[in-house]
């Protein structure tokens, strides 16, 4: 079956193309929700294993696929492994869906940046490659994202980059999209002097991550909530970081602010309060799933919960911890991400964007059987104008799409549901109003029109 259109009853206006997005008329407020993958997701073992197909293709609005490095003076996809053509094929799916690269990272560091702007030839071949590497039809990438870390002394370097990359994002001809593009940018304030023009990067950029996230770790010497939303006196908090960032000029409207969806974790002396400030320097172990000292993924940090783990929650930093025997952890569970949401909307900023989408608990296999808790906060709490109405998932008698090649198809049991089957999976879908799926057709149509039994 194909979800082509092939035409529509001639007594009836087809009102919802459901391989088309719906907006949703009474959204008063549009954000975009940012969600970075990365690629070595897909070697945690067991039910962490994090791919393409683990994607929710409406979760998100901008998905972007880390990293790219720079080699040469260009953009490489160095680990090979392809993932970023099974996000791309997302948009199958999801039409409005955004897919953009990011380049850069805390590994990569500053010194491929600086080689490319080290001259304006230099710049001019990176910009003119990286068009092409966005825009080549094995990558068909939507945008990039500077994750420069950090263009400390290199302010007019960086505004350069972004105008230059700006321009070239143009579309060539007549109906090609422009290319996105953002930024990964400092919660220091001390980086964000020196590194940022935050007028000049404003005005290039289409929006800004602000990496809210990380304000805290073993590097402080006591524990600590690297989320913590406020914080007393001038500490820094997403709060102060956010306000920052406003006061040096950024639009409110081009800011999302970061979230995490893991923890930062110490061991504390056996005998040790379970607050706040206890000192240590010492990192928790590795989780069994991501293998990083003194971070937790959520699925993780909720395997503790189920181990017995004594669960706290700060009411001025408005974000929970728990300790379990002697380790401690910092993190955010979807009450205080419901609270970051509202933030959010009061303060009229763009969105928010996920570091990182596998380390959510996406399958829902430790933290209760709900896919995605995280996240599902973050998508309820922003809307935006493209988001599918209705978007559901039931329990009902439809077989499910391992052996249905792509396309539409009714539910048995519920007139107003349909089943988008992709690559063998399921997206449950729901007409708008009172219309129902019309399956001779492919479309939710008025009742009347359709003609199957039960759904007058």
């Amino acid at each position: 079956m194909s979800s082509a259109s092939v035409g529509f009853p001639q007594d009836t206006e087809p009102i919802f193309a459901p391989y088309r997005d719906l907006p949703r008329s009474s959204m008063s407020s549009s954000y975009i929700r940012v969600c970075y993958f990365t690629s070595w997701s897909r070697s945690r073992p067991g039910n962490a294993r994090f791919t393409p197909d683990n994607v929710d293709p409406f979760m998100c609005t901008h998905i972007i696929y880390c990293f790219a490095s720079i080699v040469g003076g260009k953009l490489k996809l160095e680990d090979g492994s392809g993932l970023h053509t099974g996000l791309v094929e997302l948009k199958q799916v999801n039409p409005s869906l955004k897919v953009m690269l990011a380049v850069g990272g805390w590994n990569q560091g500053s010194h491929p940046f600086l080689q490319v702007v080290n001259s304006t030839r230099s710049l001019d071949r990176f910009v003119t490659s990286t068009v092409e590497f966005l825009r080549h039809p094995d990558n068909n990438f939507d945008g990039l994202d500077l994750d420069w870390e950090y263009p400390v002394n290199q302010k007019a370097q960086f505004v350069a980059l972004c105008k230059e990359l700006r321009l070239a994002f143009a579309p060539r001809t007549t109906g090609e999209q422009r290319l996105l593009l953002s930024a990964a940018v400092s919660a220091g304030k001390g980086v964000i002097m020196s590194a940022y023009d935050v007028p000049a990067i404003n005005r290039e950029l289409d929006f800004i991550t602000v990496m809210t996230y990380d304000l805290h770790g073993t590097w402080t010497g006591f524990t600590e909530l690297h989320t913590r939303l406020y914080a007393p006196g001038d500490s820094i908090s997403v709060d102060s970081v956010m306000d920052y960032w406003v006061g040096q000029g950024a639009d409110r409207s081009k800011l999302s602010l970061g979230l995490a969806t893991y923890g930062h974790s110490w061991t504390i002396p056996d005998d040790a309060p379970s607050s706040v400030g206890v000192h240590t320097w010492q990192s928790a172990p590795m989780g069994r799933y991501t293998n990083s000292w003194g971070t937790l993924a959520y699925y993780e940090i909720c395997e503790m919960m189920s181990a017995g783990a004594e669960v706290a929650y700060d009411g001025e930093a408005k974000v929970p911890y728990l300790k379990l025997g002697n380790q401690w952890v910092g993190y955010d569970d979807p009450h205080s991400i419901h609270i970051k949401m509202e933030y959010v909307k009061e303060e009229n900023f763009a969105g928010a964007s996920v570091w990182a989408l596998g380390m959510d608990d996406f399958s829902g296999f430790a933290c209760g059987g709900e896919h995605y808790p995280l996240l599902s906060q973050f998508k309820r709490m922003l809307p935006h104008e493209d988001d599918v109405d209705g978007w559901v998932h039931l329990h009902t008698s439809f077989p499910g799409c391992t052996d249905l090649p792509d396309g539409l198809y009714e539910d048995p049991d519920i007139c107003v549901v349909f089943h988008h089957c992709h690559r063998g999976y399921d997206w449950e879908k729901q007409c708008p109003g009172s219309l129902v799926f019309d399956q001779r057709h492919g479309i939710c149509n008025y009742r009347r029109a359709v003609g199957r039994p039960g759904c007058y």
